[in-house]
Order: C-alpha cells, then sequence, then structure tokens
C-alpha cells in the first residue's frame, strides 16, 4: 500500500494518460499523507476505498497469516460549506423545499442536477422505478450503500420525496421541530462542512491516475509483520490487449482461506473468483462469474464434501452489471 503521492507514481500505461493525470493533479495540493481535506481540494492516497480493503480480511490461525485486498487509487477530496439553510424554509412551497434539503443531505451521492454519478445512481424519472412510499422507506432504513436518515424531520423527508417525484400543489413547508438558535449563537457557531463528491484521480479513459497495480492481494505474518507476498488481482481485458496484463483493478469484497491451504476470492472489477495457493500466492484456477462476487464467500461441508460458495450480485461501486445469484463450488477430495 502506498502511504503518500509523488510525481513518480502518476501513471505510465501511456504518455497521453501519464500527460492527462498529471495536468489533473497540479490543480490540488497533494504529497502528503496528513493533508486534511480542503476547500480546494487534495489527492488521497491511500485513497477513501483504502488501503487495506474495508470488506475485510481473511486469517490462517495456524500460521498467524492474514491476507488482505488493497486499493492503490487515490482519490481527490473536495469540501463544501454545511450551510445552515433552515431559515430558508419556512412557509415555501414543499416542492421548493424538497429542492432545497435534497441539495443538503442528498446531492453529494446522487448528484445536484439528480444525475447520479459513478458509484451511486441516478434519481432522475425515479417514478419509473419506484414509489413515494419506497423512497419514504428508504429514507427510514439504510438498504446496500443507502444510508438511513431517520433523524430528519418526517416534514424533511416528505418534502425530498415532493421533490424528487415532482408532486405540485402539495402546500407549504412547515417544520413542526424547527430549530430556534439565536443569531449571536449561529455567528459563534464552528463552520460545517460536506464532502462535494466521492472521486477517483483518472485519466482520459476511466482508469486509475497512479501506477498499477490497483489492486493487490496480499499476505502479511501477523507475528513479524513481514510481508511474505503480494499480487495483483484482476485485470481489465481492454488494457491486457494492449500489453498490460495483471493491473489489479478496484476491489470490494473479503476473502476466505481453508484447511486445505486455499484462500478464495472474488472481489475484482473483473468479475472473475479465484483460488490462490496460500503459501506462494500463486493462482491455481479462476472462474469468470456471471455478475460481480463482491461479497465473503463461505465453506460448508455436505456428506463429507466441501463446498465454496460466493454472492453474485454485481452492481454497486464496481460498477458492473447487477444480477442476484448465488453459486456454489464443490472441491474436489
Amino acid at each position: 500500500m502506498q502511504a503518500k503521492l509523488d510525481e513518480s507514481m502518476i501513471t505510465d500505461i501511456s504518455p497521453e494518460a501519464h500527460d492527462f493525470v498529471l495536468k489533473e493533479a497540479k490543480k490540488y495540493a497533494w504529497g502528503n499523507i496528513y493533508l486534511p481535506p480542503a476547500m480546494n481540494g487534495i489527492i488521497a492516497m491511500p485513497g477513501i476505498r483504502g488501503g487495506a480493503e474495508w470488506s475485510g480480511a481473511c486469517v490462517d490461525m495456524e500460521k498467524g497469516i492474514m491476507y488482505v485486498g488493497i486499493n492503490d487509487i487515490p482519490n481527490i477530496v473536495e469540501l463544501k460549506e454545511k450551510k445552515d439553510y433552515r431559515d430558508e424554509l419556512s412557509n415555501i412551497p414543499l416542492l421548493k423545499a424538497g429542492e432545497i434539503i435534497y441539495q443538503n443531505n442528498c446531492a453529494v451521492c446522487h448528484g445536484a442536477d439528480k444525475g447520479g454519478n459513478k458509484s451511486f445512481p441516478p434519481l432522475v424519472n425515479i417514478a419509473s422505478r419506484l414509489k413515494p412510499d419506497d423512497v419514504n422507506a428508504l429514507l427510514q432504513k439504510p438498504r446496500g450503500m443507502m444510508p438511513s436518515f431517520y433523524t430528519l424531520p418526517d416534514e424533511d423527508k416528505n418534502a425530498i420525496i415532493t421533490y424528487l417525484f415532482n408532486l405540485k400543489n402539495k402546500g407549504r413547508y412547515h417544520a413542526a421541530n424547527k430549530n430556534s438558535i439565536s443569531t449571536t449563537d449561529k455567528q459563534q457557531a464552528r463552520k460545517r462542512y460536506n464532502l462535494k463528491d466521492y472521486i477517483h484521480l483518472e485519466d482520459q479513459n476511466g482508469y486509475p491516475g497512479v501506477k498499477p497495480p490497483w489492486g493487490t492481494l496480499n499476505a502479511v505474518d501477523l507475528n513479524s509483520g513481514e510481508l511474505l507476498w503480494k499480487i495483483p488481482l484482476g485485470e481489465y481485458p481492454a488494457l491486457a490487449s494492449k500489453g498490460h496484463p495483471n493491473t489489479g483493478t478496484q476491489l470490494f469484497g473479503g476473502g476466505i482461506v481453508t484447511a486445505g491451504g486455499l484462500v478464495f476470492i472474488g472481489a475484482s472489477q473483473d468479475e472473475k473468483f479465484r483460488a490462490f495457493d496460500k503459501t506462494s500466492g500463486k493462482m491455481l484456477w479462476e472462474y469468470q462469474l456471471p455478475y460481480g462476487g463482491y461479497a465473503t464467500p463461505s465453506s460448508y461441508e455436505v456428506e463429507g464434501k466441501q463446498y465454496v460458495v460466493i454472492a453474485a450480485g454485481g452492481g454497486g461501486r464496481q460498477l458492473t452489471k447487477a444480477g442476484d445469484l448465488y453459486i456454489a463450488f464443490a472441491l474436489p477430495r
């Protein structure tokens, strides 16, 4: 895992990609792992999704060896000031209030224009997919990447739904629980900030802006701290055909290590499920899943035969096609 970004790490998969990324990077501050997020933007390395991949590691308890996926993909981190918008809401049309509340709570993920981004779906024409009651349930109880907004007053949730579904003539906004903070207290309050967006530093074709490998599987001796082996995990066929195989991809999903000496992991953006020798890191087997396996697999036994199963749902932040399958594999005796 790279602990900071310097110019020698800028991508070299092509001269055009290198020049594009370097020009983009020079718009922001970078080079120090301890740089705090800023209004004019910084480049964070490791990025928001790792370093050590947050879907988890697995450990060989007998040997004391941990196997963990790592992302080496930088993020552009920009802040925007979080304004106290509630004074704008009193007795205005509910549709307009919904737009203001949406911009302050939802736009960071779904876009100011409701157009979504590479990680979060668009909300334009949401009525073709969901009903107002569905959105109300999502605001109350999280699902997938959607966090809960149960702390928002019911009137705020109603306003957001009115805005998303363009429900006109729904009356005016009346806040039952409106904050009554004095002007003096507001002036003395600390400024607060939100992330402007979740953006990778990328080249002109959407590949990460640093030299590969971008995603790796690593074996770490927990007794000594020594890195035993590190291998790229995943690749992009279009880059492999141009002489850049084994670049690794962004990873989402943990692995398991078996008593038989194997590490099983999906996680990669190329939607493959793989088995590795736990001692050497050599890949022993791979299978092209119909949808990406971005969950940690499980192993079980039936009548003396061992199986490995993985949830292949695809989609999500990997932006691959979505599905809904569990796929099990029998291990040879």
